[in-house]
C-alpha cells in the first residue's frame, strides 16, 4: 500500500511538473518587484537587464498589469518546479530502498537450515561494490603518448584535470570506473570520462569534464557527444553529471563537492 501511495505522488509530481513547464514555455524575460505605496497600493516594478533603469527597475503602468501577473506566476512556478524535481528524486530513492528492504525481509523470514541452502540476492556494501566495478569492460580507449597521469587509485589518466577528479573521488571513498566502455543502442560505442556509483543507495552515473572549452572543434565534440547520450536517455542530472573548464576558469573542486553531495553521498 505505501508503495502505490508513492506511485500515486510521483504521478501527481510528474503532472504538476508538466504543466508548469508549459507555464513556462510563455514566460516573460525578467523578474517582478514589488512595493507598498502609501502602505497599502502595489506597484509592479520589471526588473531586466536590458532596461534604462536596471537598479529599481521599469514601473508597470495599470495597463501593464498582465506583465505583472505573467512575472509573478513565472517566480512561482520556478519554485514549484524545484521542489517538484527534488521531491520526485526522493520519491524514487525511497521506492528503491523499500524494495531492497522488501528482498531482504523474505531471506530473513526463511528457516534456519534453509538460509543454509540459499545464495540470497542481497549484497553488503563491499560485495556490491566489488560487483558494480566488475560490471564494466574498461581498456578500450587507449591512451597514447607522453601525457599520462597517475591518480592515487593507480589509473592512469589522460589530463591533469581528470586526475584531479579522480583524487577528489578516491578521497571521498566514492567507487569510480575510468573510461568505461558504454555501448548505446543508438551511436554505437563512447567512453565516458567516469562512471561513479552513490554506495547508498546504488545508484550509479556517468561523469564528463569537458576541458577545452575555449576550442570550437572541442565544444562541436562535446556537444556531439551529449547529443548522444540525450538520444540514449541519458540527461545530465539524472544518470549524466558534467564540469567543465577553459584557458580563463579552470576546473571547479568545489562543483565537484556540490555534485558529490547532492548525488553520489
Amino acid at each position: 500500500m505505501e508503495n502505490m501511495n508513492d506511485q500515486k505522488r510521483i504521478q501527481n509530481l510528474e503532472f504538476i511538473k508538466k504543466r508548469v513547464h508549459r507555464s513556462l514555455e510563455s514566460a516573460p524575460e525578467g523578474t517582478l518587484r514589488c512595493e507598498m505605496a502609501k502602505g497599502k497600493y502595489p506597484q509592479y516594478y520589471l526588473m531586466n537587464h536590458k532596461e534604462k533603469t536596471p537598479g529599481r527597475g521599469r514601473y508597470l503602468k495599470k495597463e501593464e498589469l498582465d506583465t505583472a501577473r505573467a512575472l509573478a506566476q513565472k517566480e512561482y512556478d520556478l519554485r514549484v518546479l524545484e521542489t517538484v524535481e527534488s521531491q520526485e528524486k526522493l520519491l524514487y530513492k525511497s521506492a528503491r530502498l523499500k524494495e531492497m528492504e522488501e528482498i531482504k525481509r523474505i531471506y530473513e523470514k526463511l528457516p534456519e537450515a534453509k538460509k543454509r541452502l540459499v545464495q540470497p540476492y542481497i549484497y553488503t556494501d563491499e560485495e556490491f561494490v566489488k560487483y558494480w566495478l566488475g560490471s564494466y569492460e574498461t581498456g578500450g580507449n587507449d591512451i597514447k603518448g607522453d601525457c599520462v597521469y597517475l591518480t592515487e587509485k593507480g589509473d592512469s589518466v589522460r589530463s591533469k584535470s581528470e586526475k584531479m577528479i579522480a583524487d577528489k573521488l578516491f578521497y571521498m571513498k566514492i567507487p569510480y570506473v575510468y573510461e568505461p566502455t558504454l555501448r548505446l543502442d543508438k551511436g554505437g560505442i563512447i567512453f565516458p570520462d567516469f562512471a561513479v556509483l552513490n554506495i547508498r543507495t546504488r545508484e550509479w552515473y556517468y561523469f564528463e569534464h569537458f576541458g577545452m572549452m575555449d576550442s570550437p572543434d572541442y565544444c562541436k565534440k562535446a556537444q556531439q557527444k551529449l547529443d548522444l547520450y540525450a538520444e540514449n536517455g541519458i540527461f545530465p542530472g539524472e544518470k549524466l553529471l558534467l564540469s567543465f573548464e577553459s584557458s580563463q576558469k579552470g576546473i571547479s573542486m568545489r562543483l565537484l563537492e556540490l555534485l558529490s553531495s547532492r548525488y553520489l553521498l
